[in-house]
């Protein structure tokens, strides 16, 4: 073993993460934080599954975030170990997660309309309900995460070009994203408008709040639930969906017309990958499981398939 304390080795592996293009954030933070744990408890020495194990679950993380810390030490170890054999790589699943993700609510047609129509009450400004409006049919036709919508500055949308540019994505350091000339002009009579409303505004940000200035997402999630409550829309479990379901939904309704038009389901899903900002594809199949729509066409397609393997046996 070296004399090289494991917050320097830490620093070494947190880098080594960044330079793969991982935004590694909140990760480095758990990574350091059990570094620190180690050189306490068991200075100089390798990573064990008992030193990994203890830290993961001290009395300060909650039960849910067990798993999670865990799994973190495991891709750390699995570094030091290239270069410090004694290094104990972590099991997986010692830990189960308790995680689990509820179906998203895959909205209509119908409803996105009656959404788009929507002209406010009370509990609305004129501009709180140009501001929703703009950003559900944003959400809708592009895919985007609601918090890139929201944080979008105005040199990110080039209505010309008719290409928005993310930054700082979720694993992604930055992606373009084509939009439907529809989707421009939309965004083009929201920019004018915003221009003749703010005029001595000096927010760069693309949506602006009722005054002017940064627009508080939370504020923006509220009006959101009002606007499902008088609407009427509720999933399964009698509550409002998210609004990060559009983004769902604009999945789902790409992989339904692949499916629809008999394309190769493998490279619809890449395409929609690239597109949504996936650093990898199987995040992007978790649109396949789900809506049950989608898993009928999947089991449809496996019986076509396992019939034509029957068939050719057969000859």
């Amino acid at each position: 073993m070296s004399n090289e304390t494991m917050l320097n080795k830490a620093e070494r592996y947190i880098c080594h993460r960044r330079k793969l293009g991982a935004k590694f954030i909140e990760e480095a933070s758990l990574v350091k934080s059990f570094a620190e744990y180690a050189d306490t408890n068991a200075n100089n020495q390798p990573i064990t599954i008992k030193h990994a194990f203890q830290w993961a679950t001290l009395p300060s993380a909650s039960k849910a975030q067990h798993a999670r810390r865990l799994g973190v030490v495991r891709g750390f170890s699995a570094y030091l170990a290239i270069e410090e054999p004694q290094t104990q790589l972590i099991p997986r699943n010692m830990i189960k997660s308790k995680i689990l993700r509820g179906n998203p609510y895959i909205f209509s047609h119908e409803e996105i309309l009656r959404f788009l129509a929507f002209k406010g009450d009370d509990a609305f400004t004129p501009w709180d309900r140009t501001n929703l409006v703009t950003i559900i049919g944003l959400v809708y036709c592009t895919g985007l995460r609601t918090g890139e919508a929201m944080s979008l500055q105005r040199s990110h949308v080039d209505l010309d070009k008719r290409i928005i540019t993310v930054i700082d994505s979720k694993r992604l350091p930055m992606r373009l994203v084509p939009i439907d000339t529809s989707v421009s002009e939309k965004l083009r009579e929201y920019d004018q408008y915003r221009q003749e409303t703010f005029q001595h505004s000096k927010s760069n940000d693309f949506f602006v709040s009722a005054t002017g200035g940064n627009l508080d997402a939370s504020v923006v999630r509220a009006l959101w639930k009002v606007l499902c409550r008088q609407e009427n829309i509720q999933n399964r479990r009698q509550v409002h969906p998210r609004l990060f379901d559009l983004r769902h939904t604009f999945a789902c309704n790409y992989l339904l017309q692949s499916y629809e038009e008999n394309r190769d389901i493998d490279v619809a899903v890449h395409v929609l990958s690239v597109y949504l900002g996936h650093s990898t594809v199987k995040q992007t199949y978790w649109y396949l499981s789900a809506v049950p729509e989608l898993l009928k066409f999947c089991s449809d397609r496996f019986e076509q398939h396992s019939e034509y393997c029957r068939k050719r046996e057969q000859k």
